[in-house]
């Protein structure tokens, strides 16, 4: 069986009340729970108030399948709370109470090793309104974002190279600035916005002459949310798993640097790890085909002529101890790179795209 995906969100768990009713919300809560619904295993950073509406939310979680240990419990701020009402057309107004226990939301030990288990981490700019769960946030979004470059890879196969990073925006007036939608926009992988937002976002940034289509592609080229971080993390991903279909329990997978990975096996496995690599590598890049497109187009009507505008290749050199002895994993390194190198010279590109 598959192992379920490790769902992390960080930011307000609060009580909505409309009317006499309480009910349990929180965009980032919200996210966690349905994502335990659909089989993950979810858990929430937050902080709530010593009090009973702060209790009540770690009994609620609990029951939701949502893990509630990293919930902090705040002695001096009390619980979150939300009054909403309806407006003539239907539409909800929210009166978001200030001064509650998630805007001292604190990045402590705990948050900090989970985040670094985590295979998709998802945050939003309410809890980012007061400055010390700002930077709280920060620090956590900062721990998530190393696993793009740290030098050793999971030993597990399952394991992804890279937390996913999702940003709901979710913004409510006047809970937000411009510096932390900007901030919140450069820190994510994946975007997520209703239509008020993108408005509001498109506004902000001071590019209202473009049309939907041209904003969202603004976005994705001001913002990094560009086709190489996909590449890498799938690169990444495909060397795990092909080590784990193919290869042994003591094999190596590590990030040299920039867009350089090694991957360190037995003699005899090197050629079916080589062709697991090649395939498996082909047919993920299948399914990114029309991005892909995409992207050579804009290439190209920046000016490149059609055939100097390779997006991709993917370059494997072979190195073994019959050439030499290694004795420290620097000298490993510098010729699996020099051995990639010499691949590249050659052209002897196993994958372009």
């Amino acid at each position: 069986m598959d192992r379920a995906l490790n769902i992390v969100a960080i930011g307000e768990v609060l009580w909505d009340i409309i009317g006499t009713e309480r009910h349990l919300g929180g965009a980032p809560f919200n996210f966690a729970a349905h994502c335990h619904h659909l089989g993950a295993r979810s858990a929430i950073i937050s902080r709530v108030g010593r009090d009973e509406l702060g209790d009540e939310i770690l009994t609620r979680a609990r029951d939701l399948g949502v893990d509630a240990g990293l919930i902090q419990c705040d002695a001096e701020h009390p619980t979150g709370q939300v009054r909403v009402t309806l407006r003539a057309d239907g539409q909800p107004e929210f009166d978001i109470c200030t001064g509650a226990a998630y805007d001292y939301l604190a990045a402590d030990p705990a948050a900090v090793a989970r985040i670094r288990a985590a295979d998709v981490v998802c945050f939003g700019t309410l809890a980012q309104r007061h400055r010390t769960a700002q930077r709280s946030i920060a620090t956590l979004l900062e721990v998530a974002s190393l696993r793009q470059n740290f030098t050793e890879l999971s030993r597990c196969a399952q394991s992804t190279a890279q937390a996913l990073i999702v940003c709901d925006l979710n913004l409510r007036p006047p809970h937000y600035s411009i510096e932390v939608v900007r901030d919140s926009l450069s820190r994510c992988h994946l975007l997520k916005l209703n239509d008020d937002e993108l408005r509001i976002v498109q506004g902000m940034l001071g590019q209202d002459d473009l049309d939907e289509d041209g904003f969202l592609l603004h976005l994705l080229e001001a913002y990094g949310l560009e086709l190489a971080k996909t590449l890498l993390r799938i690169t990444a991903s495909t060397l795990l798993e092909a080590v784990g279909e193919v290869g042994t329990v003591d094999d190596f997978v590590g990030h040299v640097g920039e867009d350089d990975f090694v991957v360190t096996t037995v003699p005899a496995r090197a050629q079916a790890l080589m062709d697991r690599i090649k395939g498996g590598f082909k047919s993920a890049l299948k399914d990114l085909g029309t991005v892909i497109e995409q992207e050579r187009a804009r290439a190209i009507k920046k000016g490149g002529p059609q055939d100097a505008i390779p997006l991709l290749d993917l370059f494997i050199g072979l190195l073994t101890s019959k050439e030499r002895d290694f004795t420290d994993i620097r000298e490993l390194a510098e010729a699996a790179a020099k051995a990639r190198r010499r691949a590249e010279k050659r052209l002897s590109s196993e994958q372009t795209v």
